[in-house]
């Protein structure tokens, strides 16, 4: 089995094998390289976490490998989960060709207004954030 280990950010953080285990109702839960789940491990208590809003009726996702931000090569990421899963993964993550964060750091940042979802600029650095547009409504 394998457990992340955060070293203080998320993104940088590293699959360890850390033993074996079997959790009969986690096993259930699919697969997604952008997952809405964490998993952890507590002596021998399994502990699934939401990292992200689940809404009603979504179906609960996990990640069995490489992580869409972790690793950029969406082909990379999918013959792992081949190899070692026996499935093509065809979650959002690798059907959108969602980027990776390597790639996200080295674009200015889209800006979103949370009331009214119009784009309102890009956050190139902190000082250009007095420029950004006001929401319309």
């Amino acid at each position: 089995m394998q457990q992340d280990v955060l070293n203080g950010d998320i993104l940088q953080s590293e699959g360890q094998d850390i033993g074996g285990a079997i959790y009969p109702t986690v096993a259930l839960v699919n697969h997604s390289c952008a997952p809405n789940v964490a998993r952890h491990t507590h002596g021998s208590t399994c502990v699934v976490r939401a990292s992200r809003k689940i809404h009603i009726g979504e179906e609960i996702f996990d990640n069995y490998g490489p992580h869409y931000l972790s690793n950029d090569d969406v082909n990379e990421r999918r013959r792992f989960l081949r190899l070692h899963y026996f499935f093509e993964c065809n979650c959002e993550a690798c059907v959108g060709q969602w980027p990776s964060a390597a790639i996200l750091r080295s674009q200015p940042a889209k800006l979103i207004c949370g009331a009214c979802r119009e784009s309102v600029g890009q956050a190139s650095s902190p000082d250009n954030l007095e420029s950004l547009k006001k929401c319309p409504r």
